[in-house]
C-alpha cells in the first residue's frame, strides 16, 4: 500500500509524526487486537 501527503517545508520529526498518524488512521476501526509502531526517531517515541 502506498500513500502520500504534501507536507511542504517541515521538519523530519513532523514528517515522522504525520506518517505515524496516517498509519493509525488507516487501521482505525478495523478491530485489531494490537498495533506495533516502529520508528527510528526517538523524539517521536517520546512524544507518543
Amino acid at each position: 500500500m502506498r500513500y502520500n501527503r504534501h507536507l511542504g517545508n517541515c521538519s523530519i520529526l513532523d514528517a515522522e509524526l504525520w506518517g505515524i498518524l496516517d498509519g493509525l488512521t488507516l487501521i482505525h476501526g478495523r478491530q485489531y487486537a494490537g498495533v506495533m509502531i516502529q520508528t527510528d526517531n526517538l523524539e517521536a517515541v517520546k512524544i507518543i
